[in-house]
């Protein structure tokens, strides 16, 4: 039996985010378990005022200390596995603008001691004093940084040893501090071993060489770069650094809203005793909820090493927190009077009710902690601070409601519905990829186009004084203007000029959409650049400007004023002399430059690996059937000749403009837009995206669904009007239609309307065609060859 448990316990522990999680938890019982020592044993020792004094000067260095980390405790565990040989610069940095930053605001606070905190003028009687206080907040905000640097470095399992080191020492201090400092003797014992701790840890620290992260491709580049230039990588590296954590302390700030306003409302409206009540309570509860926070901390960290691995060590992360928090909740629901005895008879009868509620709230607490692990791990910042100040404002207002009826019970019950309603939004998030397929594609389009005034073709803000100043740089004026949303760029306007034109002004307004925009406009300019490629300039817009203003970037080009393709499929609208026309458009591109070459395995890693690992990086593609599809399609192409060249990546229905009325256009009218997915495939890629999107429009059903349907019968495929134009190819009709599902599904770059790595959009395309590889075998996810 002891046999078992240790094979499990390595098998657990060999795990690294179970590794990282089970050490941070540990930790945290540790400090809470000794803290409760601590204090025990100081209510004894001092007398109520000097504890007092001494209590408040310790949680007022605690929260200096806290906001003057400025978010970089989740800055550095997110990005440390990305710095390569720049880690050690990186941590200095971090340690240097946390310790000016500390200093600087209880040098603040100790100049405005007299107006914020006149009860705590003992902290600058004396010069001596005041210089500890000062460098306590700095070295405070130090030793809860190191946490960080830790866990970024796989190091975790030092956090429980140093944390049972200090405290063992604090509890140790408080009985000679008792008599050498009455008054102040609990912040001395509390801070002085915080000094040995930080300097003999980061000695350690010094001495660990840096963890290349693998996995994704974004976190194996930037690693290479910082690997490749050294110093030269840690500019970059620290303003990624700087925006992550900036952000992440803006969400921190709304959470401490909660956690400090909550205990003033409490005692405004019950008064001290029932504040007393009720924080008794809290410190039990906030040391449970805790055991999520850092499940997703750990999350957060590994899966900085290796982003493909995101959904997996999500499952895992949640599966450890709620495998630990759920019986401490069960044992707390059934004795929190006896456990609150610890404080005293009154504790236990006036404690318990908003304890249990409290303890119930860190179930739903685990979903939401792992959701909002996952958004940091994503970069998605601006979510994880709405969703942080929604839940404080949610909590606050609640509890401010409640309270006079209530009485402490209310803030169990805010703290419940806060996190209970977040955490079913982050449950539904989560499971997408599970139900989202299931769902019938005609619903998810009544329901959408329900919601349209939610989506309204509105200017943000500031973007229409923008517009203006990029049309005078290219010397216009608008007379009209029409605005919509863009999936390429954030946000596009479609203006008529003075001189009778039409443009077409993108603007991006996030990361993602300035990459896309850059991107267009260099594969555009290369294009009108080349002087073989003069067939192709009829049907590329005409670049009319680009450039950033207030640090927005916009590309403007010719604007085709009329129908796409898409308007036309939906009606039911095509044949042969349509696709025909499209491809004659596409043709010159796909001359120029191509080859017939054999398939090596690069091309391989580029066309299934890459996309692929896209659809596991989002976080929910089964690894096992896309390790049979990566393998199934490699056994196929490997030594195949095709004809490979320059392809437009995006040549689906939304992205082909024509005359309105027009049934049949000439290539002459035809006008291809969204160049940002231009590549090297096989040619016949384009045709192939191009046929299976058509058919999903004209069936009024999803990619997916499509891609579904045509390799349970593939010799249709080959039947449709834009395959048939492309003519004949050595690689099978499954493997067409495999490899241009990839392409559309697993490019984060892909630029047609909601084809993007939105989780929805791949719940409902991705998972039905995975689902329907699993029972096939390879010689029917092949199948023969054309």
């Amino acid at each position: 039996m002891t046999a078992q448990l240790s094979s499990i316990r390595e098998k657990l522990l060999a795990v690294p985010v179970i590794k990282s999680g089970l050490s941070l938890m540990t930790g945290t019982m540790v400090t809470s378990a000794l803290g409760l020592v601590f204090w025990v044993l100081a209510a004894n020792l001092y007398d109520a005022s000097n504890f007092g004094i001494s209590t408040t000067a310790v949680y007022t260095m605690i929260m200096l200390a806290d906001v003057a980390c400025l978010g970089l405790r989740t800055g550095l565990a997110r990005y440390l596995p990305q710095a390569g040989r720049a880690t050690r610069q990186t941590i200095i940095v971090g340690y240097a603008v946390v310790l000016a930053a500390s200093t600087a605001t209880a040098l603040a606070f100790l100049a405005g001691l007299s107006i914020w905190a006149p009860d705590l003028t003992e902290l600058r009687n004396t010069v001596l004093v005041a210089i500890f206080f000062v460098a306590s907040t700095a070295f405070w905000a130090l030793f809860m940084l190191q946490d960080a640097v830790l866990v970024g470095l796989r190091k975790a399992p030092w956090v429980p040893i140093e944390n049972t080191l200090f405290g063992v020492l604090k509890i140790l201090l408080l009985i000679p501090f008792a008599t050498i400092s009455p008054t102040l003797g609990i912040f001395w014992a509390w801070t002085l071993p915080v000094f040995p701790i930080v300097i003999g840890i980061n000695g350690l620290v010094a001495r660990v060489p840096a963890v290349r992260a693998a996995g994704s491709q974004l976190t194996q580049a930037a690693s290479n770069t910082a690997e490749a230039v050294g110093a030269k990588a840690i500019g970059p590296l620290l303003r990624e650094i700087i925006t992550f954590s900036i952000a992440d302390w803006f969400g921190a700030l709304a959470r401490l809203v909660a956690l400090g306003v909550i205990p003033l409302m409490v005692l405004a409206q019950t008064g001290s005793a029932q504040a007393g009540y009720f924080q008794a309570a809290w410190l039990i509860a906030f040391t449970i909820m805790a055991l999520s926070q850092n499940a997703a901390y750990a999350l957060l960290a590994e899966s900085s090493y290796e982003r493909t691995k995101l959904h997996r060590n999500s499952l895992q992360a949640g599966l450890l927190s709620l495998g630990l928090t759920t019986p401490v909740v069960l044992v707390g629901v059934v004795g929190a009077p006896l456990l609150l005895l610890i404080y005293g008879s009154d504790f236990s009868e006036n404690s318990s009710t908003v304890l249990r509620i409290l303890l119930v709230a860190a179930l739903p607490n685990i979903m939401y902690q792992i959701f909002i692990g996952r958004l940091r791990v994503q970069g998605r910042m601006a979510s994880v601070v709405f969703f942080e100040t929604l839940l404080s404002a949610i909590v606050v207002v609640l509890s401010w409601l409640l309270l006079p009826r209530f009485g402490i019970t209310a803030v169990g019950i805010a703290w419940l519905v806060g996190l209970s309603m977040l955490g079913l939004y982050a449950a539904i998030n989560e499971s997408l990829w599970l139900w989202a397929s299931r769902v019938d594609t005609a619903v998810v389009r009544r329901v959408g186009s329900g919601f349209r005034w939610a989506r309204s073709d509105r200017p943000a803000s500031g973007m229409s004084a923008r517009l203006d100043e990029a049309l005078a740089g290219i010397g216009l004026r608008s007379t009209s203007v029409r605005w919509h949303r863009s999936a390429n760029s954030d946000q596009s306007a479609i203006v008529e000029t003075n001189e009778g034109s039409t443009v077409r002004f993108d603007f991006a307004r996030s990361p993602e959409g300035a990459a896309k925009l850059a991107t267009q406009h260099e594969v555009l300019s290369q294009l009108w650049a080349d002087a073989e490629l003069i067939e192709l300039h009829p049907v590329l817009p005409t670049i009319r400007g680009y450039g950033a203003i207030e640090g927005q970037e916009f590309v403007a080009v010719d604007h085709l004023d009329g129908q796409t393709v898409a308007d036309l499929l939906v009606t039911g609208d095509s044949g042969q002399p349509l696709f025909a026309a499209i491809s004659d458009a596409v043709a010159p591109l796909h001359r120029a430059n191509h080859r017939t070459v054999l398939i090596d395995e690069a091309m391989i890693e580029a066309w299934t690996a890459k996309p692929a690992g896209h659809l596991a990086d989002v976080g929910r593609a089964s690894h096992v059937k896309l390790d049979l599809l990566n393998d199934a399609l490699a056994r196929e192409l490997l030594g195949q000749t095709v004809q490979v060249g320059v392809i437009h990546g995006s040549l689906v229905p939304r992205n082909i403009l024509m005359p309105r009325n027009t049934m049949t256009p000439s290539t002459q009218e035809i006008r291809l837009c969204n160049w940002g997915m231009v590549t090297e495939m096989p040619v016949i890629i384009d045709a192939a995206t191009l046929a299976l999107t058509s058919l999903a429009l004209a069936d009024g059903t999803e990619l997916g669904e499509v891609v579904r349907q045509q390799l349970e019968d593939p010799s249709k495929f080959g039947q449709h009007p834009a395959m048939v134009q492309a003519g004949q190819s050595t690689v099978s009709d499954r493997g067409l239609i495999l490899l241009a599902w990839l392409h559309l599904v697993g490019n984060p770059l892909l630029s047609e309307g909601s084809m993007s790595s939105d989780m929805f959009w791949l719940a409902r395309n991705a998972k039905p065609v995975l689902d329907a590889l699993g029972p096939m075998s390879e010689s029917q996810l092949i199948g023969e060859s054309r």
